[in-house]
């Protein structure tokens, strides 16, 4: 949503990239909005390919050859080729600035920084922020505690507070906490009782979501579940809700609403207002 209603035409840096990389699985794709909006997945073997490896006569040259074809191709096929021209044109604008690349580099970092951390993808999201990209997305995995849930969070859980702090600290140093909106939360809750493998499974009637940063009024915990785990008792908030605040924060009407490729209206949240609680 970011790169279809946000994204400066101009920047170098693309709007939205996803550290996780990309399957069905993920829901990072940008559906009904198009190919244009989708992320740049720098999960895989091309990117060595974001920075020019080759010189400047020689790619010059090659655009040359390559508005060629694009323009020979539209003459032919005047109605498809808005989105390949589109991605042909960041594709060379990424590798000829080679800014991303530059910006995935964590060696460019102190070694002691990387320790703060403790986890390149959350350094990695901090540095794109800073570059300019207005969405990252970051995936700190392993939560699927079906069996021996207990060993698995003793794990898990220092290594994410250890990640999620510095993140935090380096935005606020840096001065971009007001400006960015930080939102960390799985897919569901999990199961108050535990199973026969000492784990816990599935449980959508309740779960949490932290959030921080982008001018909303943080250090509060809104809404609370029973003694058990098993639904939630006060100040219940539904997920359309947490979007619709993070919409909201990022400075996009969360009625808004759009016509999809086949001219069915599409709103971008049903029936959901941000939470008022988190909204200065």
């Amino acid at each position: 949503m970011l790169a279809k209603l946000k994204a400066n035409p101009d920047a170098l840096m693309p709007p939205y990239v996803s550290l996780r990389g990309m399957n069905g699985e993920t829901g990072l794709g940008a559906a009904h909005l198009g190919p244009t909006c989708e992320p740049l997945n720098v999960d895989g073997a091309g990117r060595e390919d974001l920075h020019l490896r080759m010189n400047a006569a020689r790619f010059a040259n090659r655009r040359r050859m390559l508005d060629q074809f694009d323009s020979s191709r539209q003459m032919i096929e005047e109605g498809k080729a808005g989105a390949q021209s589109t991605f042909a044109r960041r594709a060379l604008e990424l590798v000829s600035s080679s800014s991303v690349y530059d910006a995935l580099n964590v060696e460019k970092e102190t070694k002691e920084t990387r320790a703060r951390y403790g986890n390149d993808q959350f350094l990695l999201a901090r540095r794109l922020v800073e570059a300019g990209v207005q969405c990252v997305a970051v995936e700190h995995g392993g939560w699927d505690t079906h069996g021996d849930n207990f060993n698995s969070l003793r794990k898990l859980m220092p290594s994410l507070d250890k990640a999620f702090v510095a993140l935090m600290n380096d935005l606020h140093d840096r001065g971009l906490d007001k400006e960015t909106v930080v939102v960390m939360w799985g897919e569901f809750g999990r199961t108050p009782k535990v199973n026969g493998s000492a784990g816990r499974d599935h449980w959508p009637p309740v779960m949490s979501a932290v959030l921080a940063g982008g001018g909303l009024k943080v250090g509060q915990v809104i809404g609370s579940s029973d003694a058990n785990g098993y639904e939630a008792k006060e100040d219940p908030i539904r997920v359309r809700e947490v979007v619709a605040t993070l919409y909201q924060a990022l400075g996009i009407d969360p009625h808004t609403n759009f016509i999809d490729q086949q001219q069915r209206p599409v709103p971008l949240i049903h029936d959901a207002d941000p939470i008022a609680k988190l909204i200065g």
